[in-house]
């Protein structure tokens, strides 16, 4: 899991929460945004921690993403203004869309191409990633490439 931005006025609480999971990690300044830090943590949690774990973090104003490895590979994605955004992830980190969420998607958009990206761009967390993205910067000096959209 990744805390990608918190206030430093948060970061206490955010310990807390992460405490109650048995989880800490050694914070570090968030460069891209003045007075926040940014955390990363390796944890083993099952899929229901995850999720309260999850639930926990968006009430405090942080921008996170966890990340589940395994044979059901899930993305939370964390921002205090658009909330908690779940997607399945193929073995490669992307976003995996089933039929039946394309196939519904091209009903609701009744043949508007603009309406099934729009459709698309919720599917897939767009406006999540256009937000945490730009925080992604490592704590250990590797200069990530953003994704490509």
């Amino acid at each position: 899991m990744w805390v990608l931005s918190c206030p430093q006025t948060v970061c206490e609480n955010v310990n807390d929460i992460l405490a109650e999971f048995g989880l800490s990690g050694s914070w570090k300044s968030q460069p891209l945004i003045p007075s926040s830090h940014q955390v990363q943590i390796d944890c083993v949690l099952s899929h229901a921690s995850v999720a309260d774990l999850a639930s926990a973090l968006s009430g405090t104003g942080v921008s996170a993403e966890i990340e589940i490895i395994g044979a059901d590979s899930q993305r939370l994605l964390i921002h205090p203004h658009l909330g908690i955004h779940s997607q399945a992830i193929d073995s490669m980190g992307e976003p995996v869309l089933r039929g039946t969420q394309v196939s519904a998607m091209l009903a609701r958009s009744n043949g508007n191409l603009a309406e099934f990206e729009r459709h698309m761009r919720l599917a897939t967390g767009q406006a999540w990633l256009d937000l945490l993205d730009p925080l992604r910067v490592p704590l250990e000096g590797v200069t990530y490439l953003p994704r490509a959209v």
